[in-house]
């Protein structure tokens, strides 16, 4: 699985970050040469916003 975390970081400081979006990608079946990839984008850290599913 692969996740990609989006944050806002107020004038750079950490103390005040916040996430704002994530995107999880994760590969559900496959080989080595082609694989099929479930997306899933949420707001925030929890609430799902999109479902994707991409083959190659």
């Amino acid at each position: 699985m692969l996740l990609v975390t989006v944050e806002l970081l107020p004038l750079g400081r950490e103390d005040g970050r916040k996430t704002i979006g994530q995107a999880r990608i994760l590969n559900v079946a496959g080989n080595a040469a082609y694989g099929s990839y479930l997306v899933d984008v949420l707001e925030g850290s929890e609430r799902p916003i999109a479902t994707s599913l991409l083959t190659d």
